[in-house]
C-alpha cells in the first residue's frame, strides 16, 4: 500500500477503468473530507457501490493511504458530517453512501452524476 499526503486522510482501494478511476473503497477518520480529484494521474470518475459504507467488506483493487492532519477518531464513516465530491465524478454506485448516519451534507459539481439505487439509505 502506498502512502501520500494530501488534505484529508483516507485508505483508498480503487480500480482504473480507461480514462478515470473508479474507487471501491474509501475510509476517512475526519468528519469532514473531500475525495481526491486524480488518484495515480487519471481523474476519479465514479464511485462503486457501497463505497463509503462503513460496513462494506473490502474489495481488490489498487490501495492507497492519503495522509492528512494527525487523526484521533477511528477509520469509520459513522463520523463523516460533510463530503465533497471530486467535480469530474459521474456516476455513484448503488448503497454507496449507506449508513453513513452522521452525513449532514454532499457537495457535487454542477454537471450530471449518475445515482445508482440506495445511495444515501440510512
Amino acid at each position: 500500500m502506498d502512502t501520500i499526503y494530501g488534505s484529508n486522510n483516507w485508505k483508498l482501494t480503487f480500480l482504473r477503468m480507461g480514462e478515470g478511476v473508479t474507487v471501491l473503497r474509501a475510509l476517512t477518520c475526519d468528519t469532514d473530507a473531500a475525495l481526491p480529484e486524480s488518484l495515480g494521474g487519471a481523474p476519479v470518475t465514479a464511485l462503486g457501490a457501497r463505497a463509503l459504507a462503513p460496513d462494506a467488506p473490502s474489495t481488490q483493487g489498487e490501495e492507497l493511504t492519503i495522509v492528512g492532519a494527525p487523526c484521533s477518531a477511528e477509520w469509520d464513516n459513522r463520523a463523516l458530517r460533510t463530503l465533497a465530491l471530486p467535480p469530474r465524478l459521474r456516476s455513484v454506485g448503488d448503497y454507496a453512501l449507506m449508513n453513513c448516519r452522521a452525513l449532514k451534507a454532499v457537495r457535487l459539481s454542477d454537471l450530471p452524476i449518475s445515482w445508482g439505487t440506495g445511495v444515501l439509505m440510512n
